[in-house]
Order: structure tokens, then sequence, then C-alpha cells
């Protein structure tokens, strides 16, 4: 009897282990893909009720900053445009912004979403990682991570989509907490592939693919890890062991 319960033991630890390796290989699900639209609702509380509205913000290709190379960001306000320079390395969004120094001020790039973090990890003074799992959107599952801070509303990121709100940032943004910026919907090639509820969805199981099975030459797999015979425009795949994207 003591064997047996041993063995079982032995067994389901062996289970645990290779559940966490495969959803800690799995593979990061990049944001600033080019041709993405993102959507925000502008909400200024009472002090400035006139700054209420709908805006779009498009990635539009490559750019190099400081000698950086990052994705050009253009946000469109009823017809007046703005630029703005991002970036990821390693599972971390950053933005090139203005942040204060000794001397005054610096602009550079600073970090915005940090994916590879885990439960129970700061994120700032006041802030701190409350839950990572993942969620069904539009566009299959994707990680979540839910922060607890100071702030009376959800603090939430999702993987290859961005912040539900910009008090949800890292580093703070101008007018941070008096106009708030709802991220409500994102789009790829004209489909809408995430919406505002997703963010709070019931949480899934992770997406993995299997370690064990093999991968054949010129296979093709979305990111579930099931395979496919064709993506359709604006889906992100894997083949040969990379993730591309459909671009028509």
């Amino acid at each position: 009897m003591r064997i047996f319960i041993t063995i079982a033991m032995a067994v389901f630890a062996m289970l645990l282990s290779a559940e966490a390796y495969a959803q800690e290989s799995r593979l990061y699900e990049p944001m600033l893909q080019d041709g993405t639209v993102f959507m925000y609702f502008r909400y200024g509380r009472i002090e400035t009720p006139e700054v209420c509205g709908y805006y779009t913000s498009t990635v539009v290709g490559d750019d190099i900053i400081d000698g950086i190379q990052c994705k050009k960001v253009v946000t469109n306000e009823n017809g007046n445009t703005h630029d703005s320079y991002w970036r990821e390395e390693d599972g971390i969004v950053y933005r090139y912004t203005v942040t204060d120094t000794e001397d005054g001020t610096e602009w550079k790039f600073v970090p915005m979403m940090n994916f590879n973090l885990k439960e129970g990890d700061s994120v700032d003074n006041s802030t701190y990682v409350k839950k990572v799992d993942y969620v069904e959107t539009l566009d299959g599952v994707r990680k979540r991570i839910t922060l607890h801070g100071m702030a009376t509303f959800p603090l939430v990121w999702i993987e290859g989509i961005g912040a539900n709100n910009e008090a949800a940032y890292i580093t703070a943004m101008p007018l941070a907490g008096t106009v708030l910026h709802y991220l409500v919907g994102c789009y790829r090639n004209d489909m809408r592939i995430f919406s505002y509820e997703d963010f709070f969805k019931e949480s899934t199981s992770a997406p993995v693919i299997k370690a064990e099975t093999p991968v054949e030459n010129n296979a093709i797999y979305n990111l579930d890890g099931n395979k496919i015979s064709e993506p359709y425009p604006g889906q992100v795949y894997i083949t040969d062991g990379k993730k591309k994207l459909k671009t028509q």
C-alpha cells in the first residue's frame, strides 16, 4: 500500500511539473503588430467633462528613436493626430516619454507593462500582482494579469492587447486619474479581436503546445497549439517553431 501511494505521489508530481513546464514554454503574444487598431474611450471627471469621447491608436510600422528600433503609433482624435513610440522586448512593453531626473527632465523608453511578473510581485510602491491567469477572447486564449493597488477600479493587463485603463501602466501617464482612458476594442485587418468585456471574463486553461508532440516541417498551428490547414488574414500562427502573422 505504501509503495502504491509513493508511486502515485511521484506520478502526480511529474504531471504538475510537466504542466508548469508547458505553461512556461508558451510563446509570448506581441501587442505591437503592424496595422493593429486600439479603440479607447476617454472619460473626463467632473472638472473636465469636455474631454469625453472615442479615439483610436494605430500601429503604423517601424521607426528608430535614439538609436533604438521601435513601433510608431498614430493616435487620431476627431481628425487631429499625434504620434507616440513604443517597443516590446522580452515580454515588457515600453513607451517613449518624458521622465523626471535630478537635472530636470529626460525623454526615454520606460516600462508600461511587464508580462513576466508573477502573483505577489511588486509593480510599484503601491501596486502588486494579485492574480495571473488566462482568458478566452474573441481571438483565442490570452494571458491576463490583474493588479491590486490604490485605484478604486480594476487594473488589468492582457498579453498582446494592453491595459484596460492607462492608470494600470507601470509608469503613470500625464493627467492619469483626472482623465481616464479605457481600452474598449482592438482590431486587426478590420476584424475585432478584443472587446472591453474580455478583460473581466471567467478564467480558462492556458494554451499549450505539448513538447512531446513532434513538429512536422511546414505544419501550421494556431496559438492554442491546434494544427490548422491555412491561417485566415490577420491571424497569428506558428510554423517551424516561429510565430507569424497572416497578412493576406
